[in-house]
């Protein structure tokens, strides 16, 4: 009598209906780590960028502006997502002029999460001075929040008070 190895259709279709249960579990789960990483990401983006750019300002001893840029040659725009400008800022605040300086472009990120500013007197850039503070116009603060398309608390909001150092909150109401 000859011995056959292999699995029964029965041994099968119960390992087909185990995995279905547990792909079923994971797979919601996992959409919800994706969309949080995505909003943790834009967040430690800006950080970085707003630390580069303070940093830069006292190291060269003049004003340094974080704008919206979608070329990395130019302040223009609405979204923050969609690109942003470091520069050295010599002459129009948050104006790129001929004679200053680009220290990062950061592209555009187009993964459903949105970035906005609020009350910001400049609503496209953010401008240090040599000593680290904001310098952004009467309004010397305000706060950037990065949320996607779900609705509840899964936002940030980075907040820059006029001393220019930020302040991140978590768990902030999306619409």
């Amino acid at each position: 009598m000859k011995h056959y190895r292999g699995f029964t259709l029965i041994e099968l279709m119960v390992t087909i209906v185990i995995v279905a249960i547990l792909l079923g579990i994971a797979v919601p789960e996992f959409s919800t780590f994706m969309k949080n990483n995505r909003i943790a990401t834009a967040a430690s983006e800006l950080l970085a960028d707003l630390a580069l750019a303070r940093s830069e300002a006292g190291k060269r001893g003049q004003n340094v502006t974080v704008c919206i840029s979608s070329d990395g040659a130019t302040c223009a725009g609405t979204d923050w997502m969609g690109g942003r400008l470091v520069f050295a800022d010599g002459g129009t605040a948050g104006v790129v002029d001929s004679g200053d300086t680009i220290i990062r472009f950061s592209e555009a990120k187009n993964n459903g999460t949105t970035m906005t500013s609020e009350n910001f007197a400049n609503t496209g850039f953010v401008r240090y001075s040599a000593s680290g503070t904001v310098t952004t116009g009467s309004t010397n603060k305000g706060s950037f929040k990065i949320c996607d398309s779900r609705t509840g608390n899964f936002g940030r909001v980075i907040t820059l008070t006029n001393t220019g150092r930020p302040l991140t909150q978590t768990s902030q109401p999306c619409p």
